[in-house]
Formats: C-alpha cells, sequence, structure tokens
C-alpha cells in the first residue's frame, strides 16, 4: 500500500493492508492528527465488516484519545468495545482479548480527569472492571490502583491509603502496569504526602534507566524535580531537569510534565528560562491541549511562574502571545487564575469535596525552594524592575530621616550600595514634594559624580563634582570641598575627559593640598580628608605615567608615582586608616606587577586583601583577592588560589552590586579546583560563572564559561 494520510486510510481493502495503516498510525505523535487518523482506521474497519478489525481500531482510538487529552472520547470507544466483546467474544482471539482488559483500566482512570463524568458513572466503570478481572481470573492489582486514584482524587486519604497497600500487596501478571509506570504513580502518591526520600527511592530504577517503557523515564524525570528540591538535592534536580525536559518539550502526551519543568524553573531562580518554556507552548493557554485535569497541572504551573514574576515587580514583563491578554505576566496571571478557579469549581462540585482546590491554593503559595540554581543553560534576563535599583535598601516606605542615615552608613565605609542608598533618600524626599538641600545636597552630588566617573561618563561627573565641592564649602565642610576639587584634579586627566570641560574645570592639586595642610593645622578637617587628598595625587601621578609619551618621561612619571604612592600610604598608616593602606597596597602591587615583579605584587595584594578585611569592609578586599587568587593559579599553586577567592567568595555573591566581580571571582573557583582535580566542584562553580555572566547580559563570558565545561 503506498501513499500517506487519507489516502492511506482510502486504499485499505483487507486485513493485511489494515495493518499497514495501523503500524503507521501508531508511529504519529499524540495529538489531534492522530485522533483524526485512528477515526479514520476504524472507519475503515467497519467498512470491511470484520469485528477482530474494528476491535483492534477500536483500540487505537482508545489510546489515541487517552494520550491525545480527549479521554471522555475513550469512553465511549471503550464502551463499544466491551459490547463488541460481549456479544462476539469468539471474534477475540488471546491477544486480542488482552488488550481489551489492558485498555478498560487506562479510560477507567482517565475518567477522573473529566469533571462532567460523574461519580457513579466512574464508580461503575470500576465494579465492572473488577467483575471482568475477577471473572477471567486476574489479578485486582489494576483494580486497586484505580480504585486509590479515585478516592486520593475526591480526598479521602484514609481509602486512598487502603488501596495504595492492597494495591503494593495484589500480585503482578500480565494485566499490571509495567514497573516503570508502576513505580512512577507510587512515587506521585508519596509525593503528595510529602515521603520524598521514599518516592525518590522508589523512582531510581526509573531514573537511572534500569526501567523504561514509551513515556519512561521523561515523565518521572519532571515528577522527581519538586522532592529533589525539597531534599536540598540540588545537583540531581539540575540534572533532570536538563536532560528531562527536551525529552517532553512539545508532547502533548506530557503536558503536566511539561508544567512541572516551568514551576521547577519557577522556583529555582531560573524564571528566565520558565517564560521560555511557557511562550513556546503557548497555544496551550489560548486553547487547552488536553482533558481538564491534565490542564488544572499544566496551567497550575504556569500560575506559579506568573505569581513569581509579578511578586519580583516584573507584571509588565511581556510572557506570551495569548489572545484576549496583553500577554504580561500580571495580564497572564490574571487569567488563568481566574480558568484554575473555574476549573476547580468543576471538579469540586462533581466530587462533593474541596480536596482539588486545596491542592491547587497548596501549590500557587509555593515559594522559590533556592534562591539560584545555576542550570548551566543559555535563557533569557529578567531584568530588574524599572525605577529600581539594585541594592537599594528596602526601605521605601521609610522616613526620609532613616534613609539620610542609611545613605551616609554605607557612604562612610565605601559600600558598594552607597550610590543605591542616596537616590533612594533623593526620591522619597522628591515623593514628599521636596528637594535635596543643605549638606545633604553636597553628599548626593558626590555620590553622583563618583558613580559617573566610575562608568566612564567623565564630563557630566566633572560638573557634578564642581557642584559638590561649591556645596561642600557653603555649607560649612572645606575638607570634603578640597576633596572634591582633588578628584577633579584627577578626573580632567583621564583620556574620555572632554577638552573644553576639563579646561573651564581643572584644579591645581598643589593648590589643594596646599590649602588641605593649612585646613589640617587649624584642625578645620579630619585626616581622612588629608589622606583623601593624597590619594588623589598618587591616582593622578599614575595617569600621567600610564600616558607618557617616551621614555625619559616614562622613568620620571614612575619616580614621581613612588613618591606620591609612598607619601599616600605613609600618611594611611599614620593615621590608622586601614582602607587607605589596603587601597595603597592595592595600587603599588599594580606598579610591581608592571615591572614583573611578582613577589612584590603578591606581598601587597595581600597586604590590601588583610588591610581591608580589619577595616571591616570585605567589599574592598573582593579584588585584590582576586588578582592574587590569580597570580597564585598562574605560579602554579591552585590550593593557596581557592584559599584566596573563598576569603572573599561570601562578599561577591551577596552584594549585587558585585555581581561582575563575582562572575570573575567564580571563573577562578573553577580553575582553582580543577587544577586540584576536584571536578565535581569545578563544574558548579563553571555552571554558576555561566548563570552569573548570563544575568550581567555578557553572552560572550557566558559562551565561554559553557565551552570550558567541556574540558572539565
Amino acid at each position: 500500500m503506498t501513499g500517506t494520510g487519507e489516502g492511506m486510510y482510502d486504499q485499505i481493502v483487507d486485513a493485511e493492508t489494515f495493518d499497514t495503516a495501523r503500524w503507521a498510525l501508531i508511529e504519529e505523535p499524540y495529538g489531534v492528527a492522530r485522533s483524526a487518523h485512528a477515526e479514520t482506521l476504524l472507519a475503515a474497519a467497519e467498512r470491511l465488516g470484520r469485528t477482530p478489525l474494528i476491535a483492534r481500531a477500536l483500540i487505537e482510538t482508545v489510546t489515541a484519545y487517552n494520550f491525545g487529552g480527549e479521554a471522555p472520547k475513550g469512553a465511549v470507544s471503550m464502551g463499544r468495545l466491551l459490547r463488541l466483546f460481549d456479544t462476539q467474544p469468539g471474534a477475540f482471539d488471546d491477544a486480542l482479548t488482552h488488550s481489551v482488559f489492558w485498555h478498560l483500566k487506562w479510560v477507567t482512570g482517565s475518567l477522573l480527569a473529566v469533571p462532567e463524568v460523574p461519580l457513579p458513572t466512574i464508580r461503575g466503570f470500576l465494579d465492572d472492571m473488577e467483575r471482568r478481572f475477577r471473572t477471567a481470573g486476574h489479578s485486582l492489582r489494576p483494580v486497586h490502583q484505580c480504585r486509590m486514584y479515585l478516592y486520593e482524587h475526591t480526598g479521602d486519604q484514609d481509602r486512598a491509603a487502603r488501596e495504595f497497600e492492597a494495591w503494593l500487596a495484589a500480585d503482578r501478571d500480565s494485566l499490571a502496569d509495567c514497573d516503570a509506570c508502576e513505580r512512577r504513580e507510587q512515587g506521585v502518591w508519596l509525593i503528595e504526602r510529602h515521603e520524598d526520600a521514599r518516592a525518590l527511592e522508589i523512582f531510581e530504577p526509573v531514573l537511572s534507566g534500569m526501567r523504561t517503557c514509551a513515556e519512561e523515564p521523561q515523565v518521572t524525570i519532571g515528577d522527581s524535580l519538586l522532592p529533589l528540591l525539597r531534599l536540598g538535592r540540588l545537583d540531581e534536580a539540575r540534572h533532570n531537569h536538563v536532560r528531562g525536559y527536551p525529552m517532553v518539550r512539545g508532547r502533548v502526551a506530557s503536558y503536566e510534565s511539561i508544567g512541572k519543568h516551568i514551576e521547577f524553573c519557577a522556583l529555582t531562580g531560573n524564571e528566565g528560562r520558565a517564560v521560555e518554556i511557557t511562550a513556546r507552548h503557548r497555544s496551550w493557554l489560548a486553547q487547552p491541549a488536553s482533558d481538564a485535569g491534565d490542564h488544572l497541572e499544566f496551567l497550575g504551573a504556569v500560575a506559579v511562574l506568573l505569581r513569581r514574576l509579578v511578586g519580583l515587580g516584573r507584571g509588565d514583563l511581556p510572557v506570551a502571545a495569548v489572545p484576549g491578554t496583553d500577554g504580561t505576566a500580571a495580564g497572564l496571571l490574571a487569567v488563568a487564575e481566574r480558568d484554575l478557579t473555574a476549573l476547580a469549581a468543576r471538579f469540586v462540585a462533581r466530587n462533593g469535596s474541596d480536596h482539588i482546590s486545596r491542592q491547587l491554593a497548596e501549590r500557587l503559595d509555593r515559594a522559590p525552594l533556592v534562591d539560584t540554581l545555576p542550570l548551566g543553560v543559555r535563557s533569557i534576563l529578567i531584568p530588574a524592575p524599572r525605577g529600581t535599583a539594585a541594592s537599594a535598601p528596602p526601605a521605601a516606605v521609610a522616613p526620609v530621616d532613616d534613609l539620610l542615615h542609611r545613605a551616609r552608613e554605607l557612604d562612610a565605609s565605601a559600600h558598594p550600595a552607597a550610590a543605591s542608598a542616596w537616590e533612594a533618600y533623593a526620591a522619597a524626599v522628591e515623593a514628599e514634594g521636596g528637594e535635596v538641600v543643605g549638606p545633604p545636597a553636597a553628599e548626593l552630588a558626590s555620590s553622583r559624580a563618583l558613580a559617573l566617573l566610575n562608568s566612564g561618563d567623565i564630563g557630566p561627573g566633572l560638573f557634578e563634582l564642581k557642584a559638590a565641592a561649591e556645596e561642600f564649602a557653603r555649607h560649612g565642610n572645606p575638607g570634603r570641598a578640597a576633596v572634591a576639587r582633588a578628584r577633579t584634579a584627577v578626573a580632567v586627566l583621564h583620556p574620555a575627559a572632554p577638552v573644553t570641560i576639563a579646561m573651564a574645570l581643572a584644579e591645581d592639586l598643589d593648590e589643594v593640598t596646599a590649602a588641605m595642610d593649612d585646613l589640617m593645622e587649624a584642625a578645620e578637617a579630619p585626616a581622612a580628608d588629608l589622606v583623601a587628598v593624597l590619594a588623589c595625587r598618587a591616582a593622578a601621578a599614575r595617569i600621567r605615567l600610564m600616558t607618557a609619551e617616551d621614555e625619559a618621561a616614562s622613568q620620571a612619571a614612575r619616580a614621581a608615582t613612588a613618591a606620591e604612592l609612598s607619601r599616600f600610604a605613609d600618611a594611611a598608616e599614620r593615621h590608622g586608616l586601614h582602607h587607605r593602606v589596603a587601597e595603597a597596597a592595592e595600587f603599588r602591587a599594580h606598579l610591581a606587577m608592571m615591572d614583573g615583579d611578582h613577589d612584590a605584587a603578591r606581598a601587597a595584594l595581600n597586604l590590601a586583601v588583610d588591610r581591608s578585611l580589619a577595616a571591616e569592609r570585605p567589599w574592598q578586599a573582593v579584588e585584590p583577592a582576586r588578582i592574587l587568587g590569580n597570580l597564585l593559579l598562574h605560579e602554579g599553586h591552585p590550593e593557596s588560589a581557592e584559599a584566596t577567592f573563598l576569603k572573599v567568595h561570601d562578599t561577591a555573591r551577596d552584594i549585587p552590586e558585585l555581581r561582575a566581580e563575582y562572575a570573575e571571582l567564580l571563573i577562578g573557583l573553577t580553575n582553582a579546583t580543577a587544577a586540584t582535580g576536584r571536578l565535581d566542584a569545578a563544574l558548579e562553580y563553571a555552571l554558576r560563572a555561566a548563570d552569573e555572566h548570563d544575568r550581567l547580559g555578557d553572552r560572550t563570558g557566558a559562551a565561554h564559561c559553557r565551552r570550558g565545561l567541556a574540558a572539565l
């Protein structure tokens, strides 16, 4: 027989051509097309008028409907099949008879997923199933299994538990589900009762590939994700998601499993990947592709994600283009919750129990189980809400005075979140209809100036420094005014400084230093301001060194830089300013590395790390520790390198403004642990490094990390 599609079924003229078409049908993926072709096969069998062929065709419709999301149609086909079996038993050989019993248990179980099927009808199917199994001398194992489904679904936990134990105790015969499928269903029952360890023990032969079938291990892999997370077995959970999702992607028969992968991502800080998976299956949001029970499970998982996005302040994020919605997380959530409520109400009305609605509520209330679980796969980014700062104190509703105190506290220690804190204070003042004035205006301008300069925006930064100097002077803080002027003198030397602005705002460092000396002599400024000015002199000398045009100029600049650096370091030490000593040491390390003196660089970096920690400014130790660790790696000391990286790991991880530094630190830890032969640790660090680069929007860095995974 030749041809495909409808033409194939038109060519069915006998048992041989029927079987050819039937085997072609079996190869099709489940869905509307396969169900339609099964119906056409049935029509061809009826046209031939041969009972065995009609029976086989009815079985194919039962299969197609069951796995294609049309369970009620399967019950109709099963009813016709049973009537044939009862009225023409002689037409059914042993294989066909076995198939009738096999598919009967499918239909009985799947009817629960359709709330329009009354419970008495389902109980009737169960009673008929038990009668037929008893009469034929088969084990009642499948009967107990289906009764357990019924009682669990309706919330009768005592009866469900009894049927569960009876199921396990009954003999296995040829009509029992395959071992892989039975293990999955047994594990799911235990997971609902939070017996996660026992469930995973039952799953193990399936997850390991020892027990497989057409639907396994992919479905069990999805079921394993939540219990693995709850038990803290994160590596296994990540592995199961990464290998399991491609096995179910786009398959209607795996409707519920796809939802579990979405939920897993939403609960592990991988909202971007969850959005990608949801968008890929967006047609199922517009038009359910399976029965009500499956759709309740799938839509519930999507709602977990949408609630998470809204909770993160990203209700405006586009997720999936669904007709009748704006496609945003908030818009889709409103529709999803409406539909879920309606679905659950249909089951509650049919079951006379609120068990389904309570299960749904518990699921929707799930909070993330880990902050972030790097997956090692590329996904879209979920940006922070517009108008927020990554590390601003959570005090948008705090009193303005508290916000000012917080900003000054962070500013005094040069904390990376200081700039965000100042902006939070300014926003709060403006929200009350006010304007930042007085000393806070000077401090705010200084903070904004440093932020602009650090981002390379030199021109606007210079104007903010000028405003800061004027405000400090106006409000009786000549020391801070001198520091702002000294920073201006450094900034105008930057190669990116606009020439006209630099000429207009240039400051004489010698003049500023002399003025600071006068202030110190008159006790009108703290030592910290003097040392800050000396730090600026050293920075200016370094810029001149880096921009020297010939060897003679370079030698002169090198000597001047060394002198200014010594002056700065000595003053910092004399006045007990550990953080400034650390800053000078890091400066000295860079000069030593320029000269190729690794011993001096190593000593200076160690001092920078130690003094930063002594000053209780661990964030200041992150960069010198990263440089020192890489130097130690280069010199063949991976254990020492790892120890150095770990000194600042937690600090870099916990401060959002240091995310770029943290990503680089993770690369260092990957290399250090790989060099010591600890490949599992290296893999974990590499995955985290790729994830951090993704979050930074650094696709090149993320790709580099993933390429490195192949070498581990």
